[in-house]
């Protein structure tokens, strides 16, 4: 960066500087006020009647200030009612479909015990006509296992 550059990043006054300023410049003014008002034999009657004036701006400024205030928090009450109820809803629908996973899951397992005495009966059944495997019988068994943990990993 060049000479002129750095230069002209320099702030002159900062916001603190200008803060205490203003202070000083208020200050002062208020000295030349009393300093003029002090000659004026009603000088109490007019000090009097702008506090009280200010007074009143004042409180009307925080009544109004309190007002807005009371609305944006309504607004944000009613904004995380609703944020509540998409969740409730989101919590609900969560709920179902674990319950539809394990009904599914009982159902599962209740047909697969099902189905294995109802192999062995046809195996008895055919007379060795029809030989099963045991090979077979073992798969089968190891596919529902498989069927078990699946459906246990998901919960």
């Amino acid at each position: 960066m060049c000479k002129r550059e750095k230069t002209a990043k320099k702030v002159w006054l900062t916001n603190r500087d200008l803060f205490w300023i203003i202070v000083i410049l208020f200050l002062v003014i208020v000295l030349l006020l009393c300093l003029v008002i002090s000659g004026n034999a009603n000088a109490t009657n007019i000090l009097s009647v702008v506090s009280t004036g200010i007074s009143i701006v004042l409180s009307i400024i925080a009544i109004v200030y309190t007002f807005i205030s009371g609305i944006q928090s309504s607004d944000i009450n009613s904004e995380t009612k609703t944020q509540i109820m998409l969740l409730q809803k989101e919590i609900e629908n969560l709920k179902d479909s674990i319950e539809k996973k394990i009904q599914l899951q009982n159902e599962v397992g209740n047909y697969i015990e099902s189905v294995s005495p109802l192999i062995n009966r046809i195996a008895q059944n055919t007379n060795g006509s029809v030989v099963i495997d045991e090979t077979i019988q073992k798969r089968a068994q190891e596919i529902s296992e498989q069927i078990r943990r699946d459906f246990e990993n998901d919960e």
